[in-house]
């Protein structure tokens, strides 16, 4: 079963663009440092990346271990960690899903009248809530809320999943 994974995973293999931002300085230091051992810095790049998000390729469990102490050393959990988009991160929710069930539920309280046709031919009794309702509480049943409002969680939802589909090139 891992194989197969490991092959699906291998199959969406592909290039992406990333932009980042570095001092001419250090794009040659990173180009020395990937020469020196016969590769791209693009290599370099896969190679690391991998290790810390325990990727389709790793160098092995050393190498894992220590990328995630590295990552755990540099203190980039300073965010508040009770923002809904990573709340539905943490329970591997359809992100996509999540914002129709937001939006259907939305709409549903804007205009309850017009939700009405539905309750009568899904012969619901009045009270009865309806499916998008209970699978948007099973959402956020276990989350405490931010600072942020909900319209702002739900943006940051959207604009998370925006941005997953620029980087996969989509």
């Amino acid at each position: 079963m891992l194989y197969e994974d490991q092959k699906k995973e291998i199959e969406t293999i592909k290039e992406r663009t990333l932009v980042l931002k570095l001092s001419d300085a250090d794009c040659d230091r990173i180009l020395q440092k990937a020469t020196s051992h016969s590769m791209t810095v693009s290599e370099l790049l896969e190679s690391f990346i991998g290790d810390l998000v325990d990727g389709t390729f790793t160098n092995g469990s050393d190498e894992r271990y220590l990328a995630e102490d590295w990552f755990n050393r540099c203190d980039f959990e300073c965010d508040d960690k009770r923002t809904l988009l990573w709340h539905l991160l943490e329970q591997n929710a359809d992100l996509e899903n999540f914002i129709e069930l937001y939006e259907e539920n939305e709409e549903y309280k804007s205009h309850p009248e017009e939700f009405e046709e539905q309750r009568e031919e899904y012969e619901m009794e009045p009270g009865d809530t309806f499916d998008f309702e209970d699978e948007l509480q099973y959402w956020l049943d276990d989350w405490k809320p931010s600072k942020l409002s909900m319209a702002e969680e739900v943006e940051a939802i959207r604009d998370y999943v925006e941005a997953l589909r620029k980087f996969k090139g989509e």
